[in-house]
């Protein structure tokens, strides 16, 4: 498999999640810095898409049935948001829920567009360099 292959599979699956996207780049024998930019790259192109879909599902048919899903779980989420913020959302998010959800849940309680993906970004190149040195640094104690 060339590195263009192994680079356009670990983009595409990190569009979903990170943690399944840098050990593929490391499976594919991929050098460590393609790793980390091919992965960020599809997390950012997830968080977009997940951010548009958000959008639609809070101005949507679906407007209704999110202003009914008021539960604890949803109440709780908006209590996270309003202590920690847009920051904290973009920062802890791609490591626990996905950029991809993230974006979902920012946009449909109405974060705006612009910080929800700066810091999305922020956070995910964050934990793309993490996840990639914890894996590179693991595989050498473990071979």
């Amino acid at each position: 498999m060339s590195v263009a292959t192994g680079c356009l599979a670990v983009f595409g699956l990190s569009t979903l999640t990170l943690w399944s996207a840098i050990p593929l780049g490391f499976a594919l024998h991929l050098p460590t810095l393609l790793i980390v930019f091919a992965a960020s790259g599809g997390a950012i192109v997830g968080a977009l898409a997940g951010a548009l879909l958000g959008e639609r599902l809070r101005r949507g048919p679906f407007a209704s049935l999110l202003e009914r899903a008021q539960t604890a779980a949803s109440t709780k989420a908006r209590r996270l948001t309003a202590k920690f913020g847009v920051i904290g959302l973009g920062l802890l998010s791609p490591a626990i829920t996905g950029s991809v959800i993230a974006a979902i849940l920012g946009r449909a309680f109405g974060v705006n567009l612009r910080p929800l993906l700066i810091w999305l970004s922020i956070g995910v190149l964050l934990w793309a360099s993490v996840l990639t040195m914890v894996s590179y640094w693991s595989l050498d104690v473990i071979f």
